[in-house]
């Protein structure tokens, strides 16, 4: 039997990171951040934003993918006080387990030899 799914052409941010033998994607959905900047986030009404683990059979090449329930992240990216920071934050089932912190600064000009 066919099925036929309707799906919004919005824009997503794929990241993927191998995890031994099996490969780890986040799907995420950009947002304007309020007062600018960016964030990404898994958290959404849609179905194709979260986690996913795919794995390939070496022997039959057939590929399974299970979506990872309950897991989510956001990254807020932004500009303050002239510097490039971003906040990483995890939660499983909604309760926070890790907050990372970034500041990314300009790497400073070499003197001329």
């Amino acid at each position: 039997m066919l099925q036929l799914r309707s799906f919004s052409l919005t824009a997503l941010v794929l990241l993927t990171a191998p995890l031994g033998i099996i490969g780890v994607t986040a799907t995420l959905l950009p947002r304007s951040r309020p007062g600018g900047g960016l964030v990404l986030t898994s958290r959404s009404d849609l179905d194709q934003p979260g986690h996913y683990l795919a794995h390939t059979d070496p022997a039959t090449k057939q590929l399974t993918v299970l979506a990872v329930h309950g897991f989510a992240e956001q990254l807020d990216v932004y500009v303050q006080d002239g510097e490039l920071r971003a906040e990483h934050a995890f939660s499983i089932f909604g309760l926070p387990f890790l907050v990372l912190h970034y500041r990314i600064h300009r790497k400073p000009a070499s003197p001329a030899a």
